[in-house]
């Protein structure tokens, strides 16, 4: 699992001055941003919901960082502090007795160098001094000696990894951007990464950075290193600083309301930031319809601007006020998010922008005009009531070959932009698709059917656009679900070895080959694709559908099948298994249980009992287990 190593400078209470440097305002607001996000936990790393690791750290010891330390022991979180000791009492820079408090408080003190010269300056003997003096010094002021260094500025020499082993120091922190992966190295030529945080990653680019893969992290630091060696390393830091100064007052932080608890006061509020922000967007249908909105979506014509500026948007207005972005698709002209509350199944909010017309009535139509006739009510634009009638309609309509010519003909430069939004939005949604698969799992009997039942009214339009139900396999040349090897056949028949061999073919290339033909494309469409029994109830019980083979045979399944984003599986106590189905006597029941619950504790999956809740209980677990990983930032 990674650990993403985070890197402040000055944390300031005033304005940034400088690029590195963090207002106390954008601390605080990153601190909440991570609770959002499901960062919990005690001590240097906590962890995020899906098991990464946050590590804050803070170099040059300056002043603002006693109050840093002081606002992440308040979460239950402690820091890594890398300090030049001899800048210790000096100006703007943390004083001895801070450095004593912070350890006291359980925070960790590193060694940032003696006197913060950069180490490519130095011979090997001020270097070895350089190292020793920072140890000592620090072992003296804290008590212990440190374990944790990192290089002024984050350069490194050929003989710093093996002057730090010989100084007893563990790990070594550099800037080059990345993810650390566990355990964390020791010291080594290749110091661990980080991800830095500065002026412009503001109040709400935190999640954002946080999403960002491996790949593009590595990516972006190549560009950058690639920049200083272009400019040279005095012009790329002037850049950088006027780059900071042109953007500071650009981008103005959304004035939002104290709360957010009904789906209608979060779209206002989006809706009045993007009016400050200069993204215009107006309501399409009239106002009665929003006061209580219990959970429906709302359709939004805004101005056709790039999705990333419309997501940050949301994002930046959504995630301080406690709600998450849940569900992103794509289509070219349209843009739909669903909007909820990570902890719990409550209500949601469905945005559906419309950046150009899509229908047979209304076909690649520009919605300037619309905008620009918009009436403003309480504070907010509103499509005029025929304007909105009209788009309905034309929404409505068939869009054929002979209307898309035509208007062609009339707007081809339009048509043609909104024809690249939908290829590209197209390959996007395929690439990443915004639906998900999860399985059920379970023996005959527990009550997956009644789960399901219950489960599909918590999903569909609130956390995906629509649930696309399989049973066991995709079936993907067409045969039924009532046809052999899909758990019909009598439990006393005991299905031949080559009949078998063949099912467990057909299953193989049937798994491989519906994956990207029915079930990729579902989930590009915005679909959850749900399996009532998937892989681990033929290995639980091949016999049953038609497979009678050793396990390790049946394990070929698991390299066959695409994993799902997450495993469900539903059991019942061997009595209940007896009485609801007749099936199998007391003795069977309870060794078919013993096979499931070893399964799900391989695959480490969710466990519902349902012989402790109803249907309707096990369906909010189980929908609430789909909300946290969907708000979850993907694992790099």
């Amino acid at each position: 699992m990674s650990i993403a190593i985070l890197v402040y400078h000055r944390i300031v209470a005033g304005k940034a001055e400088r690029f590195h440097d963090v207002t106390q305002a954008d601390f605080l607001a990153q601190l909440q941003q991570l609770r959002s996000m499901g960062l919990a936990g005690q001590g240097l790393v906590p962890r995020l919901q899906d098991g990464r690791g946050v590590m804050f750290s803070f170099d040059d010891g300056t002043e603002g960082h006693a109050w840093a330390a002081e606002q992440l022991a308040m979460m239950g979180w402690r820091g890594l502090f890398l300090v030049s000791p001899q800048h210790v009492d000096g100006p703007g820079r943390l004083t001895a007795a801070q450095v004593q408090q912070m350890v006291a408080a359980g925070h960790v003190i590193g060694a940032h160098g003696h006197s913060h010269r950069t180490f490519d300056k130095l011979s090997i003997a001020d270097l070895v001094a350089e190292i020793h003096a920072a140890r000592d010094a620090l072992a003296a002021l804290c008590g212990t000696a440190p374990i944790w260094f990192a290089p002024p500025g984050g350069i490194a020499v050929p003989e710093l990894a093996p002057l730090l082993r010989q100084a007893g120091f563990r790990h070594c922190r550099g800037m080059r951007w990345g993810l650390a992966q566990e355990p964390l190295a020791g010291i080594s030529d290749e110091m661990l990464p980080v991800l830095p945080v500065t002026a412009r990653t503001g109040k709400t680019g935190l999640g954002l950075l946080l999403r960002l893969p491996a790949v593009a992290l590595a990516a972006g630091y190549a560009a950058k290193q690639a920049l200083r060696r272009l400019l040279g390393a005095g012009r790329a830091e002037a850049w950088r600083e006027r780059l900071l100064r042109r953007t500071a007052g650009a981008v103005a932080a959304p004035t939002l309301p104290e709360s957010a608890d009904k789906p209608a006061d979060l779209l206002f509020a989006i809706l009045r930031h993007a009016a400050s922000a200069g993204l215009p967007a107006a309501m399409r249908d009239g106002l009665e319809r929003y006061p209580e909105m219990p959970g429906h979506d709302a359709d939004l014509i805004v101005a056709p601007r790039p999705w990333r500026k419309w997501l940050r948007l949301i994002d930046a207005v959504a995630e301080p006020l406690g709600w998450r972005r849940l569900f992103t698709l794509r289509r070219g002209h349209l843009l739909i998010v669903i909007l909820g509350q990570p902890d719990h199944t409550g209500a949601t909010l469905q945005l559906d922008l419309h950046r150009a017309g899509s229908g047979g009535g209304v076909a690649f139509a520009a919605v300037a005009p619309l905008l620009a006739r918009a009436e403003r009510q309480h504070g907010l634009l509103w499509l005029r009531r025929e304007d909105a009638a009209a788009f309905v309609a034309g929404e409505a309509a068939r869009l054929d070959f002979a209307t898309l010519l035509a208007r062609l003909r009339r707007q081809p430069i339009l048509v043609l932009r909104v024809l690249a939004w939908k290829l590209a939005d197209a390959l996007h949604s395929y690439c990443r698709p915004a639906g998900r698969c999860w399985s059920l799992s379970g023996p005959d009997g527990a009550g997956k059917t009644s789960l399901i039942a219950a489960l599909l009214p918590l999903l569909e339009r609130r956390l995906f656009l629509r649930v696309a139900p399989f049973h066991t396999r995709p079936f993907l040349l067409g045969l039924s679900k009532g046809g052999a090897g899909d758990g019909a056949r009598p439990q006393n028949r005991q299905p031949g070895r080559l009949a078998s061999l063949a099912r467990l073919a057909l299953a193989l290339a049937d798994y491989t080959l519906g994956y990207w033909l029915r079930l990729r494309p579902a989930m590009a469409g915005g679909a959850l694709v749900l399996f009532d029994r998937h892989v681990p109830d033929y290995r639980a019980d091949g016999a049953v559908r038609g497979i009678a083979l050793p396990v390790a045979l049946l394990a070929l399944l698991d390299f066959a099948a695409p994993a799902p984003h997450g495993r469900a599986f539903l059991l019942a106590a061997a009595e209940t298994l007896v009485a609801r189905k007749g099936e199998l006597d007391a003795a069977q029941a309870a060794d078919l249980l013993r096979r499931y619950r070893a399964l799900a504790l391989a695959y480490d999956a969710l466990v519902l009992e349902s012989d402790q809740a109803t249907p309707q209980d096990l369906a909010e677990q189980l929908a609430l287990a789909m909300r946290r990983q969907m708000a979850a930032p993907p694992c790099a």
